[in-house]
C-alpha cells in the first residue's frame, strides 16, 4: 500500500472502506494510517469522517 497515494484518495473524499477495498486491505488496517497520518499532519480531518463523500444510508 503506497501510502502518499492513501493520502490522494483521502483527499478526494474516498470512504476507509473504498480505500481499503482499491488496496486489497482490511479496512482497520486503512483507519489506523488515516489516524497516524492525521495525527503527524500530513493529511486533514474532513467533513464526512471515515464516510469521505460516501452516499450511505444512516440505520437507527
Amino acid at each position: 500500500m503506497d501510502v502518499l497515494n492513501v493520502d490522494k484518495l483521502w483527499n478526494e473524499g474516498w470512504s476507509v472502506w473504498d480505500i481499503a477495498k482499491a488496496f486489497n486491505r482490511d479496512p482497520d488496517e486503512v483507519a489506523i494510517l488515516i489516524i497516524d497520518r492525521v495525527r503527524n499532519g500530513f493529511i486533514q480531518k474532513r467533513p464526512g469522517g471515515a464516510y469521505g463523500k460516501r452516499n450511505y444510508i444512516r440505520r437507527n
